[in-house]
């Protein structure tokens, strides 16, 4: 399961630069280098075909359309509208990522220990992605959370760690976090609470420039998430960036 990433290829390449890289830093053996999406964590036979087809019809293929639109909203998102397509589009990817989580993998094979013996490998993935969509969406959702997004406009873009999230508190406020790209993540935020005293529920969050030490903030604790759970990677288009959220968490790595 370690090897397996939650990330989508399509999520990844939101993340490269003019070259069609990024820069990737590895948890487990503190190696900062580029890294390419196609090349970041494939582990083939992984699911059955049908699980695979499924999650590409469900899940791959919507996801294209969420970050097509997210695409447009750093640019005006006074013309931005979070309709419910686009709110139902982000809630299946988060759902998607907390069910490919390594942890629910490994809390399954510890509380279903049958599952050791009457199921192979493949079969316990499909079976654990399945359910934990289903799970995460009863107590991930919009009846506790509201569905926003943030706009990143300082000169620090988002760094994205392969768990996908980010939990953190903004203003006080719990607050989960799931970059799409380096300038735009949705934002989920404890039903009814305001991050600032201006925001209506389900209103677009935007960082403004020179506020870097917002995005700094965030792209931290997603890094110290990530090497919180010992696998998987964070990437970025920019070197820099990741290099200034390890020196705050005291962290030289490797360079390959």
């Amino acid at each position: 399961m370690d090897s397996h990433i939650q990330i989508p290829k399509v999520a990844f390449k939101e993340f490269v630069n003019d070259k069609d890289f990024f820069f990737k830093y590895e948890i487990p053996t503190n190696e900062l280098k580029k890294g390419f999406p196609k090349k970041t964590f494939t582990e083939e036979d992984y699911y059955s075909q049908e699980m695979e087809e499924a999650l590409s019809k469900h899940i791959e293929k919507p996801l294209r359309k969420l970050l097509i639109r997210a695409r447009t909203l750093p640019t005006d998102p006074q013309v931005f509208s979070i309709d419910t397509e686009l709110i139902s589009l982000g809630w299946a990817y988060v759902w998607s990522l907390l069910a490919r989580n390594p942890t629910l993998h490994n809390s399954f094979s510890e509380h279903i220990y049958y599952a050791q013996f009457c199921m192979s490998s493949q079969q316990q993935h499909d079976h654990i992605v399945k359910f934990g969509i289903k799970a995460t969406s009863k107590w991930l959702n919009e009846d506790n959370f509201d569905f926003s997004f943030i706009i990143n406009r300082t000169s620090t873009q988002f760094v994205l760690p392969t768990r996908g999230i980010c939990e953190c508190a903004i203003n006080g406020i719990l607050s989960i976090l799931i970059p799409l790209n380096p300038y735009c993540a949705i934002l989920l935020k404890r039903q009814g609470q305001a991050i600032h005293s201006n925001m209506p529920n389900n209103s677009v969050l935007e960082i403004l420039p020179g506020d870097d030490d917002r995005i700094k903030f965030f792209n931290k604790n997603a890094i110290q998430r990530q090497l919180n759970e010992g696998v998987g990677c964070v990437v970025c288009s920019n070197k820099e960036t990741i290099l200034d959220s390890l020196m705050h968490l005291n962290i030289t790595p490797k360079y390959i």
